[in-house]
């Protein structure tokens, strides 16, 4: 430090300016830097990856701040959350809280096929405060459920519940045609140019996020990049068609 300030000392004596100034510019330069965020994403990105990110990311970037949403509440919420949240993610089928019993606490949900049997399966693991996602097929087709456990104190009360439509999220895609959204290893969505049978479907996702969480396969309908992403306890997969 002292290094530092005879440094500063001989500037201001050389320059013949204010000693202050000097000083104070010279310490934001070398000292201590404003840092400077690089905002041109397309010069980091090849062109690739961009098409990728954009065929995705809107729908991504709606499912994980459903996940933030749910997962930052550890107790039993009020009316006014409800009303905020499903402000927020208007696209939910399903937004509810069950106790440990299985009886639904909030009838606030579209859709009423809710596997509440397998999210109560769980039973005390739900203490690790975790979210948890579940795939379910009904009379509507597939749906993606997320679970979050409250609490009182440290006692284990319910859970929050939240599901969704895939083939409607897929929706918020600039290209849901060239969209896959794989969910637990199962095709919850296929676009067209993403569904044929020899590629995206019988390759066995839960292996292939075990060994990494983005690579490329070769499909009837050409190159498909995948990227991994965490949703709750397991994987959703994003398709792209390229």
């Amino acid at each position: 430090m002292k290094y530092i300030v005879a440094l500063l000392a001989c500037l201001c004596l050389c320059s013949g300016c204010n000693p202050w100034k000097t000083t104070k510019g010279v310490y934001k330069e070398y000292v201590n830097p404003e840092p400077r965020l690089c905002l041109d994403v397309q010069a980091a990105c090849t062109p690739g990856e961009l098409r990728q990110a954009s065929v995705f990311g809107p729908v991504d970037i709606r499912l994980d701040a459903l996940r933030e949403g749910l997962s930052a509440r550890d107790s039993f919420p009020g009316d006014r959350w409800f009303e905020e949240t499903r402000g927020l993610f208007p696209w939910l089928e399903v937004l509810t809280a069950v106790d440990m019993t299985g009886d639904v606490l909030v009838q606030d949900s579209v859709n009423s096929e809710i596997p509440v049997d397998r999210l109560l399966a769980y039973g005390d693991e739900w203490k690790d405060r975790d979210a948890r996602m579940i795939v379910a097929s009904g009379a509507n087709g597939i749906r993606v459920f997320l679970g979050t456990p409250f609490f009182r104190g440290t006692t284990l009360q319910g859970l929050l519940v939240a599901g969704f439509d895939p083939e409607l999220m897929a929706g918020f895609s600039p290209a849901p045609d060239s969209l896959g959204i794989i969910a637990d290893g199962a095709p919850a969505w296929l676009g067209a140019n993403v569904a044929d049978g020899a590629g995206s479907v019988d390759t066995s996702w839960k292996e292939m996020v075990a060994s990494g969480v983005r690579g490329r396969i070769s499909a009837g309908t050409g190159d498909i990049a995948w990227i991994g992403r965490r949703f709750g306890d397991k994987w959703i997969v994003y398709l792209v068609s390229m």
